[in-house]
């Protein structure tokens, strides 16, 4: 029972901790809440590159885009003009064909037949204020000769013209003329 009595043994000190290791330990909770903090702010530091990358893209975007749109703008233009030029090539194109039918058309008619010359002839009598001579090509004079105005053979006025003198003025139907007015008719309309 003394032996309850005696004093309780003492309990070990604590153990001090190594100053090394307290320094180690609080040297890596350092390093870690370094990286951490890195990392947050690499992240941070991403995070608004990207932002900012993707602000400058569509800036970039917009100038590009505005660029190309005037670029479309005057390739239309140009486009427009090319075609206009091509349709006047055109409208020159067709004048000269209907000018050069014309010319074919009336040289066949007047090698078959005297009678359109004949019906031409009268219609310019019918306008003109006291015809006096009628010049027409040496091969078209049998064919009007009998009516009521002088024929002078003229070498120089091609087959299925003529040229009529009246007492208010010249009414010219050679061939060349009627064509040349014809042509000019045609040019004209292409103006419109």
């Amino acid at each position: 029972m003394w032996e309850n009595l005696r004093p309780a043994p003492k309990a070990p000190e604590p153990k001090r901790p190594d100053p090394a290791e307290v320094a180690r330990a609080e040297a890596e909770a350092i390093v870690a809440q370094a990286r951490a903090d890195g990392e947050r702010v690499h992240a941070e530091l991403a995070a608004a590159a990207r932002a900012e990358a993707r602000q400058r893209g569509r800036a970039e975007a917009r100038i590009d885009l505005r660029r190309m749109m005037r670029e479309a703008r005057s390739l239309i233009k140009e486009a427009h003009a090319m075609r206009e030029a091509a349709l006047a090539a055109l409208a020159d194109d067709v004048a000269e064909t209907a000018v050069a039918l014309a010319k074919a058309v009336l040289g066949r008619k007047v090698a078959q037949s005297s009678d359109d010359l004949r019906a031409l002839v009268q219609e310019v009598l019918a306008e003109a204020r006291d015809p006096q001579r009628l010049k027409v090509n040496p091969a078209d004079a049998p064919a009007l000769s009998g009516g009521s105005v002088a024929i002078e053979r003229d070498p120089a006025i091609t087959r299925g013209g003529f040229v009529l003198l009246a007492a208010d003025g010249e009414r010219d139907a050679r061939l060349e003329a009627r064509i040349a007015r014809l042509e000019a008719a045609l040019r004209e309309g292409e103006g419109k």
